[in-house]
């Protein structure tokens, strides 16, 4: 009896081109990929923690911060993300450099050109353009979480986990966790540090946060406590210090799950606080008018009761030289 095996290559074939065909087709020229390359595990091997300590990092004042975004908004989802990972290819390049004075000597724009020996995963013509091409390496850390900020913005908002969305909690186990957060950053702790009282701050931290937490190729506990989280450095704009962090006192019962019920919950917060404060100062113009119109109106009544005087002294003396 034979002991070779026939194949029916035809079968073989077929089962394999039915399989393929079920595959689904990746434009490989075209896609873009975000990944997040920051270590995650270990905060004092943080990428944005070495380039701090080695480089001089700034933050942009509020015009041209404002400047940057409105050009952010104007690129498309993928131009974010081609951004985003060039940056990153940059910053892990600028790891490696010596020379700490080279952040407040060239931008991004001459780093790439003239460091930089290949080229081929970043997108250099976004670099020549305004305002981009004006950015000093000094800047690049506050230029990378403000892009951080538009993919949140931009992408992973309407794209958000399904276990860390709203749909996901209660109305009043939402309620319930946002207030005492708030609490705890606004109220029950005295000690919290001033830069902490600002709720805009804490918003685009957690976009920040999400950002990073959602582009990681690894398996992250949702379960684990926010507070192990927000007391990282890299988490943090550079005029954050380790000082004003260890005022942050977070229940351990508020997770990393509960992160962006929050950050919604704290936008709700600044729009409210935002609107109070409009309404107190339309009363407050208001009530200026109003002064002013009193003061106006006296004025009108002295100076009608002066001229009026005068008008009856000028009387009495003509009267007394015609006697």
């Amino acid at each position: 009896m034979s002991k070779d095996i026939i194949y029916d290559y035809n079968e073989i074939e077929w089962a394999l081109k039915n399989t393929i065909s079920c595959l689904p087709l990746i434009d490989i020229k075209n896609i873009r990929f975000f990944n997040y390359q920051f270590k995650f595990y270990d905060e004092n091997v943080s990428l944005i923690n070495d380039i701090r300590e080695r480089f001089e990092q700034k933050l942009f004042h509020e015009q041209e911060q404002s400047e940057i975004k409105k050009f952010l908004d104007y690129l498309d989802s993928d131009s974010i993300l081609q951004l985003s990972g060039s940056l990153e290819y940059i910053l892990t390049y600028l790891r490696t450099v010596n020379n700490t004075n080279i952040v407040t000597m060239k931008t991004i724009q001459t780093f790439l050109k003239e460091i930089i020996p290949s080229k081929t995963l970043i997108d250099n013509k976004i670099f020549e353009s305004k305002p981009f091409s004006s950015i000093y390496l000094e800047y690049i850390i506050d230029f990378y979480e403000l892009i951080e900020e538009c993919i949140f913005d931009k992408i992973l908002f309407d794209n958000i986990r399904n276990d860390l969305c709203e749909k996901s909690f209660s109305i009043d186990q939402q309620i319930s966790i946002v207030d005492q957060f708030i609490d705890m950053i606004l109220h029950n702790n005295n000690n919290i540090a001033d830069c902490f009282k600002n709720l805009i701050s804490w918003i685009n931290m957690f976009k920040r946060l999400l950002v990073r937490l959602l582009s990681l190729n690894m398996n992250i506990n949702f379960d684990s406590s926010l507070d192990d989280y927000v007391k990282r450095t890299d988490i943090w704009k550079g005029n954050v210090t380790k000082n004003d962090i260890q005022t942050i006192e977070i229940n351990k019962s508020i997770c990393l799950k509960h992160a962006y019920i929050i950050m919604n919950g704290l936008k709700k917060k600044q729009n409210e606080l935002m609107i109070d404060e409009n309404q107190r100062s339309r009363i407050n113009n208001i009530e200026q008018q109003e002064q002013n119109q009193n003061i106006m109106q006296k004025s009108s009544v002295i100076l009608s009761s002066t001229n009026s005087s005068q008008r009856h002294s000028e009387c009495k003396r003509r009267n007394a030289f015609r006697k």
